[in-house]
């Protein structure tokens, strides 16, 4: 929408122009025309310019993968914010029951879109209490010692029939804070939990319990979104009888495998061929 916007919004007087000259003999035309010539058309246009850009930025931002719901967004803005987008400046004929129409408008337009991401990320304790968890809120705190001890109770209750006792999950947080600030407060949230399960799992059960419950918590339907795309890339009307294991197989090597460079395809030929005695090398 942002796109569409942006180009009626730069190319406002060849847009007149043509709609009025295919007016005389287009019907259609001739509403569109009387449409967007109106002082609405004109100053909601101006109003979405204003506001789309930072919807399209959170949107973009919300889509990529490395990001963690728990981690700050910071929106560094776009390298052209200051320069002005060349669009119409027209002279703005309007009645005065129209002159404060986007003073009116406006606010209504923008906290409905605040009401829509706020019942979308809804508040709760529990996630609220799972910001202690982020490398990057450890990093920054002055007193590792009582950094998030109450938020981090909360989770240990409501995850208490997976964990073991209260003393041991907190001892273990407080050597989950000494580690994280020291080794690896630059860190992702996401790698931070895979380094754990992999090389801490025996020192910190419990915690690497926590951080996969975290870890695991989907920030957007992006990633099933994504997941159809890529099926339906592979499962094409000439691969329409493809099973559904062997579907499963390529779609998690076009979604999680290792690029064509870094893959060995010595190695997969080998695999392939001791499977079964291969008709191929019989001859």
């Amino acid at each position: 929408m942002e796109a569409a916007v942006e180009a009626i919004y730069r190319s406002y007087p060849a847009l007149v122009m043509c709609l009025e000259c295919e007016a005389t003999i287009d019907a259609s035309a001739k509403g569109l025309f009387l449409e967007v010539n109106q002082f609405r058309f004109i100053a909601f246009t101006h109003l979405m310019m204003d506001v789309l850009p930072f919807v399209g930025r959170l949107s973009n931002y919300l889509q990529i993968d490395e990001n963690h719901m728990f981690e700050g967004f910071e929106d560094s803005g776009s390298e052209n914010e200051e320069e002005d987008v060349p669009g119409f400046t027209p002279e703005l004929r309007f009645h005065e029951q129209q002159q404060n129409l986007l003073d009116r408008v406006a606010p209504l337009y923008v906290n409905k879109i605040v009401d829509n991401l706020q019942s979308r990320f809804q508040d709760s304790s529990i996630i609220d209490a799972m910001k202690v968890l982020v490398p990057e809120n450890i990093g920054k705190c002055d007193s590792v010692a009582k950094f998030g001890n109450d938020e981090f109770l909360c989770l240990v209750k409501q995850y208490s029939s997976h964990l073991g006792s209260v003393d041991d999950c907190v001892s273990e947080f407080s050597q989950y804070k000494h580690l994280v600030k020291c080794s690896y407060k630059n860190e992702p949230f996401s790698a931070v939990a895979t380094i754990f399960a992999k090389k801490y799992f025996e020192e910190y059960p419990n915690m690497v319990k926590l951080l996969k419950c975290v870890a695991v918590l989907p920030m957007s339907s992006v990633k099933c979104e994504r997941g159809f795309s890529t099926q339906n890339r592979i499962m094409s009307r000439l691969r329409t009888r493809l099973n559904s294991k062997t579907m499963d197989d390529l779609m998690k090597i076009s979604e999680d495998g290792s690029s064509m460079e870094l893959f060995d395809f010595g190695k997969a030929l080998r695999k392939w061929k001791k499977e079964k005695v291969r008709k191929l090398y019989m001859l």
